[in-house]
């Protein structure tokens, strides 16, 4: 993925690059590096996919939770 792409996704999650590097558990130092290489790793596509993902179920299961309390 290109870095312009990866940044778009990050504002379309609401996520800021230091909140991804500390969520992955990397130095914000090699996603500045990225940005030199203009160029993401592989697995960077499928983790903002899945943490997308997350995002909506998390969404859906505070809307349902005050309707499961009797369940």
């Amino acid at each position: 993925m290109r870095n312009a792409d990866f940044e778009h996704k990050l504002e379309q999650l609401g996520l800021s690059k230091k909140e991804f590097t500390t969520l992955v558990g990397m130095p914000y130092q090699t996603l500045m590096n990225w940005k030199q290489k203009e160029q993401t790793p592989v697995w960077v596509d499928s983790w903002l996919e899945n943490y997308a993902k997350a995002k909506i179920l998390d969404d859906i299961s505070q809307v349902l939770k005050p309707y499961l309390k009797n369940v």
